[in-house]
């Protein structure tokens, strides 16, 4: 630039503040501060972005892209605690330490990777392609499946291996193990002295030509094997003995059908507290012919009686059998069967019936007599007790309402200052009972005379 005359000093330029003011190659593309404490940025004429006090915006709402597909941004660098929020609060998706939470919306994903997937609340798959293979349904995995709580499924369970086991309890105390054949075996209740050791033998079975074959393979050298073979058929018939009794065959159908029963202590002096079962059924019938053997154990407190059943090992796959008890109130006690594989299914079944004998403080039924019937009874009764030589007799008043007894004791004359046993009345099912409890171990021998008035 050239000067006619002298030369102006120079002056420095220190600012320009003017609202007017534009920078820009045209007025359709330029920058301008129209608008006050903005700064407006126009191109080919549209107000694209607004730089304003902690805030870089468009100039318009969804007006203005970020980068295009052809010309992208590097990387992003964002604050402790930023928030991208998605159509004014609909999503957003926010940073705390070592998290970003998305919230008010769905996370899609055409694919998720990542080392580990933890999740606070529900993992859930709306697809409902189902599993024909371990490739093909709604959740799969490479590796195995942990599950702390129940799995309830809604349909079939696959175990795709001929080897496949399915072992319950924490120590395998119960296994089910398909190995190829048609023999089914069940191991359970293991105990071994050497945890380092472990078990010494492995337990298969097999059919060769007309027999069923019961296999161990030894897990170390030189063992010798031990053991007792229950064996029912399916036509057995009744016998007993001293401490068992085999149980003949009884056919049960989709409705509870008694199999066995046995008397309590309450009713018999020779009555039991508890009996273990091993049971057998076979359907002729049903397609494949499924046969199963199952455990139960029944216990009774003379009043009430309950029943455990299992482990059970079944051809079907399911259980064949379902066990159910009952106690009629007074003293008998019922073991009942329903089959799954529907009418005409033959059980049979071995006994090994317990006692377990009074003690210390416990209480026995010594008498009973039908509410229905009678409303009142007077008893006579005397107790020996021949260990400690003590001797008692004395008389008992006991009534009833229908719902609760009620007993009177006096005339007490014993060679002992204190009673020999504590009596007492209360109603059970239909009977009113006269129960007595004796405070040592000793054998006590009760002997009464009554007489009872009728309702």
């Amino acid at each position: 630039m050239g000067y006619i005359g002298n030369q102006p000093a120079e002056t420095p330029v220190v600012e320009i503040l003017e609202t007017d003011f534009k920078i820009g190659e045209d007025d359709q593309t330029k920058i301008d501060f129209a608008d006050a404490n903005n700064i407006n940025f126009h191109a080919d004429n549209p107000k694209e972005t607004v730089l304003s006090a902690n805030a870089l915006t468009p100039g318009t709402s969804d007006g203005t892209a970020l980068g295009t597909t052809s010309l992208m941004w590097s990387d992003i660098f964002l604050a402790s605690g930023s928030v991208i929020n998605l159509d004014n609060g609909d999503v957003t998706l926010t940073h705390s330490a070592n998290t970003l939470t998305v919230a008010g919306g769905t996370l899609a994903t055409a694919a998720l990777t990542s080392s580990t997937i933890t999740a606070s609340g529900i993992i859930k798959t709306d697809d409902s392609t189902n599993a024909t293979s371990t490739t093909d349904g709604s959740l799969q995995t490479d590796g195995g499946l942990s599950v702390v709580l129940d799995a309830v499924f809604g349909d079939d369970v696959s175990l795709l291996s001929d080897s496949a086991v399915i072992n319950m309890g924490a120590g395998n105390d119960v296994t089910f193990t398909h190995d190829g054949t048609t023999a089914y075996i069940t191991t359970f209740n293991e105990h071994y002295s050497n945890s380092s050791i472990g078990s010494l033998i492995t337990l298969t079975a097999d059919i060769s030509g007309s027999n069923v074959r019961l296999r161990g393979t030894p897990t170390i050298g030189n063992i010798k094997v031990k053991f007792y073979r229950i064996l029912l058929a399916d036509n057995e018939s009744d016998s007993t003995g001293t401490n068992s009794k085999v149980i003949g065959a009884v056919t049960v159908s989709s409705t509870a059908t008694a199999i066995d029963t046995f008397l309590d202590e309450s009713g018999s002096a020779t009555g039991y507290t508890a009996a273990h079962y091993i049971i057998v059924g076979y359907n002729s019938g049903e397609s494949g012919t499924p046969a199963s053997i199952c455990e139960a154990t029944v216990v009774t407190d003379g009043t009430n009686v309950y029943v455990s059943q299992g482990p059970m090992i079944s051809t079907k796959g399911t259980d064949q059998l379902i066990l159910s008890v009952v106690h009629d109130g007074s003293s008998t006690v019922t073991l009942k069967a329903t089959s799954t594989s529907g009418g005409s299914t033959t059980v049979n079944a071995y006994r090994v019936h317990l006692i377990r004998g009074e003690g210390a403080g416990s209480t026995t039924t010594l008498n009973t007599f039908a509410k229905a019937s009678f409303r009142s009874a007077a008893y006579n009764m005397q107790i020996v007790d021949a260990t400690d030589e003590t001797y008692e007799l004395f008389e008992l008043r006991v009534t009833h309402d229908g719902t609760n007894a009620y007993v009177s004791k006096f005339g007490r004359v014993s060679n002992a200052a204190s009673e020999t046993a504590t009596i007492s009345a209360d109603i059970s099912g239909a009977d009113v009972r006269i129960r007595g409890s004796i405070s040592t171990t000793n054998e006590h021998v009760v002997k009464y005379v009554r007489r009872v008035i009728k309702v």
